[in-house]
């Protein structure tokens, strides 16, 4: 799990977005 934090801090730094965040949220929302 701390893998998929890490990967959405640097996309959502790389994209520059929170779409990303949102996106991963609502998936481990699920």
């Amino acid at each position: 799990m701390i893998h998929t934090g890490s990967l959405q801090m640097a996309t959502e730094m790389q994209l520059g977005r929170t779409d990303v965040r949102h996106d991963v949220e609502v998936e481990v929302g699920c």
